[in-house]
């Protein structure tokens, strides 16, 4: 149990650029993106986080509470109970066709314990679920506006190794979803804290 206490105590610490690099580096895409893009990639979607940040402060004011945002875009939510299915299980997800979010407790919950089990007392657990609410909430604004940097086409690559292409990576998505999600919530640590406690055994 110690060395658990000890693993989640100095991810606390970790900065959100580490972490947006593991997200890159541990993707299909990792061998094709160098350091330049991989700098591109992280800044550029840290700063679409940032303009739906201010585009929602902008439109409906400062809100207490971040859920206040979902109300004034009339966002539907689901909570449900869903086990693991095939060793993965979701904290929480955005329907493209529904346009509605869905929170799983049975994962929040097995978060919960763990942070009690382990003693994790650097990690804050009263912002989780919200966390995860902005979260799934910058996916519904990127269907919002099309045109956003994370639904660019990011990478240049070949079509059965012949036909030059460029794809859009899920992953900058992802990033800009994570740190939306944090500067949303003013969570001191990063939310990718929360998978890492997830995993805990």
């Amino acid at each position: 149990m110690g060395f658990e206490k000890e693993k989640i105590d100095q991810l606390v610490n970790k900065s959100d650029i580490k972490w947006y690099r593991e997200v890159i580096r541990n993707s299909p895409f990792a061998r094709k993106i160098n350091q330049e893009k991989e700098n591109e990639l992280i800044d550029k979607s840290m700063k679409q986080a940032e303009a739906f940040k201010s585009l929602l402060i902008e439109t409906y004011g400062i809100k207490d509470q971040p859920m206040s945002y979902m109300i004034s875009l009339d966002v539907p939510l689901d909570y449900v109970k869903e086990e693991a299915s095939y060793g993965v299980q979701y904290l929480g997800y955005y329907s493209l066709k529904s346009k509605k979010i869905t929170i799983n407790f049975s994962a929040i919950n097995l978060i919960l314990k763990n942070i009690k089990r382990f003693k994790l007392d650097q990690v804050n657990q009263e912002k989780l679920k919200d966390t995860i609410l902005m979260h799934e909430l910058f996916h519904h604004l990127e269907e919002m506006y099309p045109e956003s940097y994370t639904k660019q086409k990011h990478l240049d690559t070949k079509i059965f190794g012949l036909f030059n292409s460029k794809v859009t990576l899920s992953l900058v998505g992802e990033i800009a979803a994570v740190h939306f999600s944090k500067i949303m919530t003013d969570l001191p640590h990063s939310p990718l804290l929360y998978n890492e406690i997830y995993k805990l055994k």
